[in-house]
């Protein structure tokens, strides 16, 4: 989507959550903001007669435009759309450590189930993080 569409997108989207606001306009874009675009709109909001600075935020991601009231919805949006490959949600959960235990346990699964013989080094080294991983779970429950 061109940014001209985008921008005339996020306004028409800002002027309709905002009724009594008046003066919109594309206060600043952030582009490459995970993996889309951030439009943050500025504006001037009616409460109890006068008229205040307001801001609502639009991300632009492939076809689709978000449109977020404050900053509170953009975290919470933004939040649930980024995806992760499962490479990185191993890194994240175990880090380099974790994916060194799943390459040793997937090698030491694919050795047995093709019934060819498991080194002794394999074995000890999957016994060991087996060991440790059940041994800091069985710690952190009793703590």
């Amino acid at each position: 989507m061109k940014s001209k569409n985008i921008d005339e997108l996020a306004l028409a989207r800002a002027k309709e959550n905002f009724k009594d606001g008046r003066k919109f306009r594309i206060q600043n874009r952030i582009d490459e903001f995970l993996e889309g675009q951030l439009l943050i709109i500025e504006f001037e909001d009616k409460d109890d007669g006068d008229y205040y600075d307001e801001e609502c935020y639009a991300y632009s991601y492939g076809d689709g435009v978000k449109f977020f009231s404050d900053v509170n919805e953009l975290g919470l949006g933004i939040g649930k759309n980024k995806k992760t490959s499962i490479f990185e949600r191993v890194l994240d959960i175990g880090g380099i450590a974790g994916a060194i235990a799943i390459v040793i346990a997937l090698a030491v699964c694919y050795l047995a189930i093709n019934g060819k013989v498991i080194p002794e080094v394999l074995g000890s080294a999957l016994t060991m993080i087996l060991g440790f991983y059940f041994g800091t779970k069985a710690e952190k429950k009793t703590s």
